[in-house]
């Protein structure tokens, strides 16, 4: 998911969510960040610590994202979901890719005042596109948490990304 922190959260986390209890301490730490905007309705978002999630997931799954959101206390904020299937201008839905880098680009385009700090795994292409995110958006990613769900055989690959990311002036 994408999140957004005007604060140094990102000093105090580490650069790769390589276990679940680090997962965890950062989901955490986000949810406390939140805790004095909390409320039960998803369109109560703080205006100092906006959170916005971007998803593959269909939009078939939104009650059920929402309600996961909700009970396990993690800060309510839009979710921009996928929708899967034909459209008037394609044949088949986007990319995962694409999908991820055009609503990323637009909210960045629409809070341009806003430093954000994405959230992610390893699983697909999220460290890709950040690296991606970070070049075309100078200054404006604080940091980068990718979560490692693979059985290392990323390392080489997340390291040359890390490097990128670094010489953009943020962090992987």
């Amino acid at each position: 998911f994408f999140c957004c922190w005007r604060s140094s959260v990102a000093s105090s986390c580490s650069k790769c969510c390589s276990s679940r209890a680090e997962s965890d301490r950062i989901a955490q730490n986000a949810a406390a960040s939140a805790s004095a905007s909390r409320s039960t309705a998803i369109t109560s978002i703080s205006p100092t610590r906006p959170f916005f999630y971007v998803s593959s997931s269909p939009w078939n799954l939104y009650d059920v994202l929402v309600e996961f959101l909700d009970v396990n206390a993690i800060p309510l904020g839009p979710l921009l979901l996928r929708d899967w299937g034909v459209s008037a201008s394609e044949s088949l839905s986007t990319s995962h890719a694409t999908h991820k880098v055009q609503l990323i680009q637009q909210i960045l385009d629409t809070y341009p005042t806003l430093p954000f700090i994405l959230i992610g795994d390893s699983g697909q292409e999220d460290p890709e596109i950040y690296s991606k995110i970070v070049t075309e958006y100078p200054g404006r990613i604080l940091a980068i948490y990718i979560r490692d769900v693979t059985d290392g055989s990323r390392d080489d690959e997340m390291s040359k990304l890390a490097e990128h990311v670094t010489q953009a002036r943020s962090e992987l």
